[in-house]
């Protein structure tokens, strides 16, 4: 499940508010289930829902048994169409974002700290692909409900929206 959104549309000062909102829906709980509640009823399917943010695109990708293809839509289904923005999961969310930032990138990714070193240097921190995809902690600090709630609704949109299906289905 493709949206073609991602970093370069995230709002001057909220750098990093697609991946936060990315996040959210693939971490995060359902208008009707927690997300404790989801990876309960994933567990037994032997799924997963698996998160992707770029510049141009958000994936939202899974594996699941053919068998167990339906109820593993109606969970994940709920989770992208009606994600429940509940503020323990921003927090939560938040807190990884920011330490995938200061902790992960710096000191144990020097493959990707240095591609996104030479995206800022080769187009300036003023171009949408000038900043990390994962966005600046100062922003992210900054982010409010009402900003995620916004960025899901103008960027999660059917017309962003691109599916596709692998495997042994008819």
């Amino acid at each position: 499940i493709v949206f073609r959104t991602g970093a370069s549309a995230d709002p001057s000062a909220r750098k990093g508010l697609a991946a936060l909102t990315a996040g959210l829906i693939a971490e995060g709980g359902s208008e009707s289930r927690s997300f404790e509640q989801i990876q309960a009823a994933l567990y037994p399917l032997a799924a997963t829902l698996e998160l992707q943010v770029d510049k141009e695109v958000v994936r939202f990708s899974g594996t699941v048994h053919r068998d167990n293809a339906a109820a593993w839509w109606k969970i994940v289904g709920e989770q992208i169409s009606a994600p429940g923005f509940g503020s323990d999961d921003l927090n939560r969310v938040r807190e990884q974002q920011v330490n995938a930032i200061r902790t992960s990138l710096r000191g144990n990714n020097d493959e990707e700290l240095a591609k996104e070193l030479l995206y800022q240097q080769s187009y300036g921190a003023t171009h949408p692909y000038g900043t990390l995809t994962l966005g600046d902690v100062s922003d992210l600090q900054q982010v409010t409900m009402q900003d995620v709630r916004a960025f899901y609704r103008s960027q999660f949109t059917r017309a962003h929206l691109v599916v596709g299906l692998a495997g042994g289905y008819d």
